[in-house]
């Protein structure tokens, strides 16, 4: 199942899930947190718009090229946070896959997402959570 928000939406993939954020205005970074119920290892890549190297903050890249960062252990109440993804250029719309990182399986269980974007102005919109069954 999948579930939107006016300028977010998250749908299940064959090996995760997909984020596609959309909000009103040109941004450059996007804060995602998670609560997924579990403690394996998970990562989140842009899919699109993969910028060129040096023009974001995630500098590792999968065998595609996409910037991509792992998403750290939950916290004590069970949140795990990913480093804010900062891009040099704004965009108005980007997707992100959240995908098991040790398995081919893919990510079967994700409960909420909150996703919050800073515009290019600076001022932050938090764009609320995503709750996926």
């Amino acid at each position: 199942m999948s579930e939107m928000l006016s300028d977010a939406r998250c749908i299940a993939t064959q090996n995760g899930y997909r984020i596609t954020v959309t909000p009103p205005k040109p941004f450059t970074k996007v804060a995602l947190q998670f609560l997924d119920g579990s403690d394996g290892a998970a990562e989140v890549v842009l899919e699109s718009p993969a910028p060129d190297k040096g023009r974001c903050n995630w500098l590792e890249r999968d065998a595609e090229g996409r910037p991509i960062e792992q998403i750290q252990p939950p916290d004590e109440i069970g949140m795990r946070k990913l480093k804010i993804y900062a891009a040099l250029d704004p965009v108005t719309e980007c997707s992100f896959l959240v995908r098991h990182s040790e398995s081919d399986e893919g990510l079967k269980y994700l409960s909420y997402v909150s996703i919050t974007v800073t515009e290019s102005d600076g001022f932050q919109r938090r764009l609320g959570f995503l709750r996926i069954r």
